[in-house]
């Protein structure tokens, strides 16, 4: 496994680190089956797909990218409805995302957190989309 590392900038240079980790050792191995895995894999699939969440991101991809979205409260509506306009930005939900890509033969994987960004599929997908695409462009 790799060493967890907290950035401020995204980038890992020592200056940004915020914490860094000893490498993880995993205490007992998840236990999933191969079908289970599958089950799990295509629905993330589907999530970059038309229907799926981050569909919008995945359209046009040279490359399959499986991916889950998410939105994170900031604080407890407690009965009472949520008006993104009516919040300071402050209260706003936090936009998530993870993904890996090719989804078949995954090269690289990432986690996308925009606080206060709204929702994961329409915000932090497409920022993941645009880390996918610079990381194939890249490639010889």
């Amino acid at each position: 496994l790799v060493q967890p590392v907290l950035s401020r900038s995204g980038m890992h240079p020592p200056s940004m680190s915020i914490l860094d980790g000893p490498p993880l050792t995993p205490s007992q191995p998840l236990m999933l089956s191969k079908k289970h895995i599958r089950v799990l894999q295509k629905a993330m699939e589907d999530v970059m797909k038309p229907g799926g969440t981050a569909a919008g991101a995945g359209r046009g991809a040279a490359y399959p990218i499986a991916g889950k979205t998410g939105t994170a409260q900031v604080f407890s509506l407690r009965g009472a409805e949520y008006d993104e306009e009516s919040l300071a930005k402050k209260l706003q939900d936090h936009a998530l995302f993870i993904g890996y890509a090719p989804a078949h033969q995954p090269t690289i994987a990432l986690a996308v957190v925009v606080e206060n960004g709204g929702g994961g599929g329409s915000v932090a997908a497409p920022i993941a989309r645009k880390v996918f695409d610079a990381y194939f462009d890249a490639r010889p």
